[in-house]
């Protein structure tokens, strides 16, 4: 768990031994054009547990100021197969830092209020930084469905996607924890936990990194982003802000994520765009714009389209090219939502308006290019389509309706398999007839 994780750290930390620098150690940091701000080193110590002297030849040409934890940097450092570098540090500023044994730190601008430990790289990064008492994106809230008020939910590492149930019935969720979680993660550091890699960010302000985690040519501000070495996360070439990754995630490809949070093996890229959103575990978004939404497990959404206020717990389903799932530029208050069934299938341009409820119209396709009115819809396994004939007093704005049409066509039901060790996601279709 995270917050296990993290407060373990912050332990590590009291507890680390450390001692003054020795004059031998000063003279060998300032022959390798070394500088401190303070003339006569006192600021920087080493991470020590004796007293025996230490080869600081490893540290070149950095900048110390205010407080900063050095380490006897040794040996190599490697992520995965992709890079293999001699640890220690170089061409950096860096202030009120820990920077423990076996890392390798090069050619940052300024590393700042960071904690940086055993296996990691950061290299060619600009600012890295942390405010005071930083949540690293926990305890957002994240306003899901109504965009004027819907389904409030306040974000935390550890959620467990099925913990979020009942939240479309109840419209509330609980967590009577949460303060006293926040108060057991809060910091003033970034953390860079082992083995983890990041290269070529502009700028890392408050965030959690986790091991093994890769990270690169990003902007991450007061995030969250879990990994471990059997569930790997990385962000590559994108911008997250306030938001969660959890473990396994791959977040790439110029996507943008602002308060919300990706569960498990969740995938974005193609310069998709997430907003105040919870991804489930096995989705991927790819290319379209989701905003205010619980997205459900194993849902493709991977072209050009739009999920705007929807609550879709369950899952499981298709938006196609196109798809227009609730427009917030319609002339009227952003004040209503979408509640869609369990693999529900949204065709090619199709455009939903709302309100609109097919919680009772599991495994329904809506067919390409339709337009549906406001409506509850309580048919399983339906074709959605426009009208095939026109009746005298009926709208031709009304749908045809064709239910059960998924069982007798050539339309495919499939079951999926799913990575999240967190939780059990159902997946066999036919559980619902």
């Amino acid at each position: 768990p995270f917050k296990d994780s993290i407060t373990h750290i912050w332990k590590q930390l009291k507890e680390t031994g450390t001692r003054k620098l020795k004059d031998e150690e000063i003279a060998v940091l300032k022959r390798n054009q070394n500088t401190s701000t303070d003339p006569k080193w006192d600021n920087v110590v080493v991470f020590s547990e004796g007293d025996a002297s230490l080869d600081l030849s490893s540290i070149r040409n950095c900048t110390f100021i205010d407080f900063v934890m050095i380490s006897e940097e040794v040996g190599a450092v490697s992520f995965e197969d992709s890079i293999t570098l001699p640890c220690g540090l170089s061409d950096t500023t860096f202030r009120n830092c820990f920077l423990f044994p076996g890392i390798a730190v090069h050619k940052n601008t300024y590393v700042e209020n960071s904690v940086v430990l055993k296996g990691s790289i950061l290299m060619g990064c600009g600012r890295i930084t942390c405010q005071k008492d930083a949540t690293y994106g926990n305890g957002v809230t994240i306003n899901m469905g109504n965009e004027t008020g819907g389904l409030q939910v306040q974000s935390f590492g550890d959620l467990k996607y099925n913990e979020l149930s009942s939240v479309v019935d109840s419209g509330v969720f609980q967590n009577d924890t949460l303060p006293d979680y926040l108060t057991a993660i809060r910091g003033d550091y970034s953390v860079f936990s082992p083995s983890c890699f990041v290269e070529g960010c502009m700028l890392l302000h408050s965030v959690f990194v986790g091991e093994c985690c890769h990270v690169l040519n990003s902007t991450v501000c007061s995030c969250t982003l879990l990994s471990s070495p059997a569930h790997r996360s990385e962000v590559l070439n994108g911008d997250l802000a306030e938001s969660i990754l959890q473990w396994g995630c791959v977040f790439e490809s110029g996507s943008n994520c602002v308060k919300s949070i990706l569960c498990e093996h969740a995938d974005t890229s193609c310069n998709a765009k997430i907003v105040n959103s919870i991804i489930a575990p096995n989705t991927g978004v790819s290319s379209g714009e989701c905003n205010s939404s619980l997205v459900g497990p194993f849902i493709g959404f991977h072209h050009n389209s739009v999920l705007i206020s929807a609550l879709w717990f369950e899952g499981k389903g298709n938006i196609g090219y196109g798809a227009n799932i609730g427009s917030n530029h319609t002339g009227r208050l952003p004040d209503q939502e979408l509640i869609p069934g369990e693999g529900l299938f949204f065709g090619l341009g199709c455009n939903i308006k709302y309100p609109c409820n097919f919680m009772n119209a599991p495994y329904s396709l809506i067919a390409s290019g339709i337009t549906t009115l406001p409506q509850k819809v309580e048919m399983p396994f339906s074709l959605i389509n426009k009208p095939s004939t026109n009746y005298e007093g009926v709208s031709p704005a009304y749908n045809e309706i064709l239910p059960g049409w998924a069982l007798y066509s050539n339309y495919c039901c499939r079951s999926e398999e799913h990575t999240s060790e967190l939780q059990s996601l159902p997946n066999l279709v036919f559980r619902l007839l």
